[in-house]
């Protein structure tokens, strides 16, 4: 019996657990080591890769560019973009950076793309205020999604290699404040859970009497 109990407990602390890491992933990449990531670097459930081979990202402290610490999807002269992968959800937001005023053109956009799978769900996109620092947002809130993909684009949402003063040179992305809110599903199941061990608790309780 007190082994049972004590199973019983532990299993209530990690649906505990689990409801608390469901509850919001939000990921800062302040605890994180500075320096270049390989496809697949993953932080608090989120994966992330560079969509271009050629490309790269790195976490660094951009300075105004980022609020702290930030990953950033480099060589975007190529037009890559960074990609992010984790459990289905419905809401993901993010700050991003590096709105350069001589690498971009009134009119130049931050795309956030959402995927179910290869399925396009749907996008988001807002207007760079081209000032270089990292005070503007995109989020999306709609069906469930799998995965998402961040960049910059012309108006004409076209992938965006160059432009500005120096049309040679493209913009580089960079994000940070990622949060993706769980699916109503995902709380729901993990409160059934804690419930049906909250009723075996108190129907060992009543029978040891």
């Amino acid at each position: 019996m007190k082994t049972a109990m004590l199973k019983l407990t532990a299993l209530a602390a990690g649906c505990l657990l689990s409801l608390s890491a469901a509850a919001a992933a939000a990921v800062n990449f302040t605890s994180e080591v500075t320096g270049v990531k390989a496809d697949g670097y993953t932080v608090n459930g989120i994966s992330f890769y560079n969509t271009v081979t050629s490309g790269y990202m790195e976490v660094d402290d951009y300075q105004f560019q980022s609020n702290g610490k930030a990953i950033a999807a480099n060589d975007d002269s190529n037009g890559n973009a960074l990609k992010m992968t984790f459990s289905p959800t419905s809401v993901i937001s993010m700050a991003f950076g590096n709105d350069d005023p001589f690498f971009t053109n009134p009119g130049d956009l931050a795309l956030l793309q959402v995927f179910n799978g290869a399925t396009l769900v749907g996008f988001s996109s807002v207007v760079l205020n081209r000032d270089d620092e990292m005070n503007q947002s995109i989020s999306f809130n709609g069906d469930s999604f799998d995965s998402a993909i961040f960049s910059y684009v012309d108006p004409s949402f076209n992938p965006y290699t160059g432009g500005g003063a120096d049309i040679n040179i493209g913009l580089i992305e960079i994000i940070d404040n990622i949060s993706l809110v769980p699916e109503p599903e995902t709380y729901a199941m993990l409160l059934t859970g804690l419930g049906l061990l909250g009723f075996m608790a108190r129907r060992r309780k009543e029978s040891a009497v």
